[in-house]
C-alpha cells in the first residue's frame, strides 16, 4: 500500500513495483505530494551521482534533468547533495516534473537545506516518497536500500559523478539487474568524480553527451520548442568564438580567456543544449537547427 501524508491516503502500488522480487520490494511507501504519479509516472529517468559534485557535474546534471523535464519525462533522484539537488531543481526550473526517494520519513527533512525543496517545490510538482514511516532519521544504512527503489521506478538510470565505491554506482547496479538502460556521463581523467561514470562505460554503460542520447535510446522524442535555449555568459562567449571560427579545445583555449576545467565544463554545457558538437579534424562547430 502507499500512505499519502497531508493527508494521510492509502492507494495501490502502480506496475513499476513489479520488477523488484518480492523479497525487495517495500512493505508500503509513504507519499507527500502527489500518489497518482505511483500510480502511472510515465516516462521516468532517473538521475544520481555524488553529494561533494563538481561544478561541472552540478551544471551537466541540471542541464540534463531540464532538458528530460521540457520532453516531458519525470525526473527521479534521491535529494541527497550535489547531484540529486541540481537534478530536482533543474526539472522543477523547466516547469516538470520530479520525485525524490528519501532514506527517512517524508516529514523528516534531510539535509536541512534542502527542506523548502523537500516540503514544498517537489510535492507542489511531484511527490516525495520514502519506504520509511514519518519520524524515521536517516541512516547510513538506509540509503543503499533506497536506491532500489529509484532504479526500480525509472525506466533509465543516469550516473553523473561518483567514485567507484559510491551510493551512485548501487543505483546503477540495481537498474542493470533490473533490465533498465544504464547511462553515464563521461568526466575530467584527472577526477576522481568521475572514476564511477567511466568505470561504468567501461562495462558497457551507454555514455551521455547530450540529453538527446537519452530520448533517442528509450525511443522518446524531445520537445517541440525550438528556442534558443538558455545559456550562461561564459557559453555565449564560448559559442560566439566557434561561430567565428570551428577550433579544437586547445585553441579555444588560447582565446576564450578561461581556464582549463571552466572551458570543459562550459563546452559540455553547449554540447547538452545541442549548441555545439565535436567532429573529427574540425574540432568544435556550431549545430545546424
Amino acid at each position: 500500500m502507499v500512505t499519502e501524508v497531508k493527508p494521510v491516503l492509502q492507494v495501490s502500488l502502480g506496475p513499476w513495483l513489479e520488477c523488484l522480487h518480492e523479497r525487495d520490494r517495500p512493505a508500503c511507501l509513504w507519499v507527500d505530494g502527489d500518489a497518482r504519479l505511483l500510480k502511472d509516472p510515465g516516462p521516468c529517468v532517473a538521475i544520481v551521482g555524488a553529494r561533494a559534485a563538481t561544478p561541472y557535474g552540478i551544471e551537466v546534471a541540471g542541464t540534463l534533468a531540464a532538458g528530460l523535464a521540457q520532453a516531458g519525462v519525470l525526473v527521479v533522484s534521491g535529494l541527497a547533495l550535489g547531484i540529486d539537488t541540481a537534478a530536482h531543481h533543474g526539472a522543477l526550473r523547466a516547469g516538470g516534473r520530479t520525485i525524490a526517494v528519501l532514506g527517512n520519513g517524508v516529514d523528516v527533512c534531510y539535509p536541512s537545506c534542502n527542506a523548502r525543496l523537500q516540503s514544498e517545490m517537489i510535492p507542489a510538482a511531484g511527490a516525495v516518497i520514502s519506504e520509511f514511516a514519518p519520524g524515521i532519521r536517516p541512516s547510513p544504512i538506509n540509503f543503499p536500500r533506497r536506491n532500489r527503489i529509484i532504479a526500480a521506478l525509472a525506466r533509465a538510470v543516469v550516473i553523473v559523478e561518483g567514485g567507484i565505491k559510491s551510493g551512485s554506482l548501487i543505483t546503477a547496479r540495481w537498474g542493470a539487474a533490473l533490465g533498465k538502460e544504464v547511462f553515464a556521463v563521461p568526466g575530467s581523467i584527472f577526477s576522481k568524480m568521475s572514476s564511477g561514470p567511466h568505470h561504468l562505460i567501461g562495462s558497457g554503460a551507454l555514455p551521455v553527451t547530450c540529453c538527446a542520447d537519452i530520448l533517442e535510446a528509450l525511443g522518446l522524442t524531445a520537445g517541440k520548442s525550438k528556442d534558443m535555449p538558455r545559456l550562461s555568459g561564459s557559453e555565449a562567449a564560448v559559442l560566439a568564438l566557434i561561430k567565428d571560427a570551428p577550433g579544437d579545445f586547445e585553441s579555444l583555449l588560447a582565446r576564450c580567456g578561461l581556464g582549463v576545467d571552466r572551458l570543459s565544463a562550459v563546452l559540455v554545457g553547449l554540447e547538452i543544449k545541442a549548441c555545439i558538437k565535436e567532429v573529427s579534424g574540425q574540432g568544435y562547430i556550431v549545430c545546424q537547427n
